[in-house]
């Protein structure tokens, strides 16, 4: 096996990986096989696509996870080894090495599950479409009755938020538009950034603070926020 893992370890893009890295990483891809091919093949991840869309069963809080793929400098740098494997059905597995009383190495997976789960191979648009989409309809369909909805991406630096986020602001303002002029309604807009628990409005030419205060009825408003009323996104 030592022989076996000493090629494998000339043939990776990563030199500085011990012989231990090496073993890891195999014992890792063969525990992420058996996972995917434990998956019904007709349980894809397109069966939820809808699992958020505007409707009398939708949950009124959805959490998604969305993996992002190693960086060439992680996976060059040496004991850099991918552990996250995106499973159908909104599941995420964690895969962790553990060492048995026999001092045998093995790989540990933990699943999570979510509303839903995107892989290294999803796309923004993907993301957008299960994601985001479906609050967009939301808000477009129950205007008349005051229907709202909110959309965050939280996670560490360099988790990919922005990446993500700003794809979604550029098609969420597509369809919102294209949305209000078929259902003859109107589109108004403020955009404010929340920065070390100060509020500033970014629709001003210069970056303008303002102050969030809780009106009669404890809803919170933003004085001197500036709206600005769109024909088109």
């Amino acid at each position: 096996e030592k022989a076996s893992l000493q090629e494998e370890r000339k043939q990776s893009a990563a030199q500085s990986m011990t012989l231990d890295d090496v073993r890891f990483s195999r014992m890792v891809a063969a525990e992420r096989a058996t996972l995917l091919e434990s998956v019904s093949p007709s349980s894809s991840d397109d069966d939820d696509t809808d699992a958020t869309d505007a409707s009398t069963s939708a949950p009124r809080v959805a959490v998604m996870v969305r993996k992002r793929p190693l960086f060439e400098r992680e996976t060059t740098r040496g004991k850099q080894v991918d552990v996250v494997t995106a499973l159908p059905m909104g599941r995420l597995a964690v895969h962790e090495p553990k060492t048995s009383v026999d001092c045998s190495k093995r790989v540990e997976s933990s699943v999570f599950e979510f509303d839903d789960s995107f892989g290294e191979d999803a796309t923004n648009d993907d993301v957008y479409v299960r994601a985001v989409a479906p609050l967009v309809r939301l808000c477009i369909s129950g205007a008349e009755e005051g229907a709202n909805a909110t959309c965050f991406a939280y996670g560490q630096t360099g988790s990919g938020k922005t990446h993500t986020m700003s794809a979604c602001y550029e098609q969420t303002a597509r369809d919102l538009a294209a949305g209000c002029e078929t259902n003859g309604l109107s589109m108004t807009v403020s955009f404010y950034d929340i920065y070390g628990g100060k509020c500033y409005d970014l629709l001003t030419t210069k970056k303008k603070r303002i102050e969030v205060m809780e009106d009669d009825k404890g809803h919170q408003q933003m004085v001197g926020l500036q709206l600005a009323e769109l024909a088109t996104a």
